[in-house]
């Protein structure tokens, strides 16, 4: 499956930030998290959320863990969150110019030293600028271990960095509008490519609960994808899912999609299904080729269906021919059914299945028979 979420590469470093569901950045290396997220909402365990008032501040922590074998010095800063060119959250690098709300966030520390397995918290501020517009304002915290050389690419080198996403919402006039502008199934090299594109028309943002099948006509399932993914306020998210599964005799399927989300404004995830509007978009339709087996099943019975329908074809039309010419016979005394079919030169076996003659194939003189116009042998 291809996502156009949680993944966003750059030119010095490839940043991991966390998905809609899960915790940030917690894995097998360094890793972090918020320090105090809200028991009543789950989505605060991976991203920070606030609602701040145009010049308000506030103060929160960030848990960075050294989930490593390894001492780990760890780097932390704050950047503005930005979009891919699909849609996608990810995070300006620190060497580009802060004109959002990455360039309010106080980190009381830029460095952290761990030792293996264990975790700090790391003071920090938030304040939202007086001229702010109403609705939402997103920026990244970002980590990442000094003793990480990263990968050489060609000319570049490649680190990986960790990121937390900051919302911080100024209250008013919110609003939450999403849209399917498109939804679309592409066929290439052997592969159902579903994209689909939604438009969030709000000042907020909206986790969008996603779910697209490949069904066929008994609605059984031969795919089915999907994912929790943020779309930011004014903005589009471009989603791709391929499907590689192939029936075995193939078949014409339709593909379909739902998105989900939670109509509140300002509510992150979509906890209360009470609240829930669901999106579909128009349904397609799409031909899926059958496997290499499949088909050759498919040409073996399709030749074995010609073959018999040919079969049925002269059949029919040799009865025929043979209920326009052939005439009667009387039979006579000492006639057999190898005798008659002699004469008439035909196969006895054809004249008995012809005659509905049966084993022991006995003739009564004075009966008659159907034969073929032929003149008996001297």
């Amino acid at each position: 499956m291809i996502r156009s979420i949680g993944l966003g590469v750059i030119v010095s470093g490839l940043i991991v930030i966390g998905s809609a569901v899960g915790v940030a950045a917690q894995s097998g290396g360094i890793g972090g998290r918020p320090a105090n997220p809200d028991p009543d909402n789950p989505r605060s365990q991976s991203i920070f959320i606030y609602t701040l008032n145009k010049g308000e501040a506030t103060s929160d922590q960030v848990r960075i863990s050294n989930n490593t074998a390894k001492r780990q010095t760890i780097e932390l800063l704050a950047v503005d969150g930005i979009i891919t060119n699909t849609g996608a959250y990810t995070c300006k690098q620190n060497s580009e110019e802060k004109t959002g709300l990455g360039a309010t966030i106080a980190l009381a520390r830029t460095e952290v030293t761990l030792e293996p397995n264990t975790n700090e918290k790391v003071d920090f501020t938030v304040t939202m600028p007086v001229n702010a517009d109403v609705g939402e304002h997103n920026a990244c915290i970002v980590f990442q271990s000094r003793q990480d050389e990263g990968e050489v690419q060609g000319n570049v080198r490649i680190r990986t960095r960790q990121a937390i996403r900051v919302v911080a919402t100024v209250p008013g006039d919110l609003k939450r509008s999403i849209t399917i502008t498109d939804f679309a199934v592409v066929r290439k090299d052997s592969k159902e490519t579903l994209s689909a594109s939604l438009q969030n028309t709000g000042n907020v943002s909206a986790d969008v609960d996603t779910k697209v099948y490949l069904k066929d006509m008994f609605g059984r399932a031969l795919f089915e994808d999907g994912g929790q993914y943020p779309v930011l306020s004014d903005q589009k998210l471009e989603l791709s899912f391929v499907n590689t599964k192939r029936p075995f005799f193939g078949g014409w399927y339709t593909a379909s999609m739902t998105v989900s989300y939670d109509k509140r404004a300002g509510v992150f995830g979509i906890e209360d299904k009470k609240n829930v509007t669901t999106l579909t978009a128009d349904e397609k339709v799409v031909f899926v080729p059958p496997t290499t087996a499949g088909l050759a099943t498919l040409v073996i019975v399709a030749l074995l269906l010609i073959g018999g329908a040919a079969v049925w074809v002269m059949s029919k039309k040799n009865r025929r021919y043979e209920n326009q010419t052939w005439q009667a016979y009387v039979i006579q005394s000492g006639d057999t059914i190898e005798s008659i079919a002699r004469k008439h030169e035909v196969d006895w076996k054809k004249l008995a299945v012809r005659n509905d003659i049966k084993a022991p194939y006995s003739l009564t003189p004075g009966n008659t028979l159907k034969v073929p116009p032929a003149v008996a042998k001297k």
